[in-house]
């Protein structure tokens, strides 16, 4: 048997690669993340990108169209943007600028 090196530290490397937020669990807003104070539903008004992180720097990891509903758990200090997650995959955080949210009166 030959001695292959471990795919551990490579595996761990690219964890660390990795710009999705941290969470504690599916309720808990990433640390230096301003909680909402409740969850709330939200939609866009216009197709608006979701990204890894807040801010335009961050990857676009797809998009929101209008009538599709999110709830938002946190937000960044100044407002900006919003951490959203889709009740259906609770695991999964993105975050949204502020600029065509429409908050769901449900």
């Amino acid at each position: 048997m030959k001695n292959r090196p471990s795919i551990l530290p490579v595996i761990l490397l690219l964890l660390a690669g990795c710009n999705l937020p941290v969470t504690d669990g599916p309720d808990a807003a990433p640390q230096g993340i301003t909680p909402t104070g409740g969850i709330f539903l939200v939609s866009v008004s216009a197709a608006t990108d979701f990204r890894a992180g807040p801010g335009e720097m961050y990857d676009s990891l797809g998009i929101l169209n209008p009538g599709q509903t999110f709830e938002a758990i946190g937000q960044t200090s100044d407002g900006e943007y919003l951490l959203i997650r889709d009740p259906a995959q609770p695991a999964m955080l993105f975050w949204i600028s502020n600029d065509f949210v429409i908050l769901d009166e449900d």
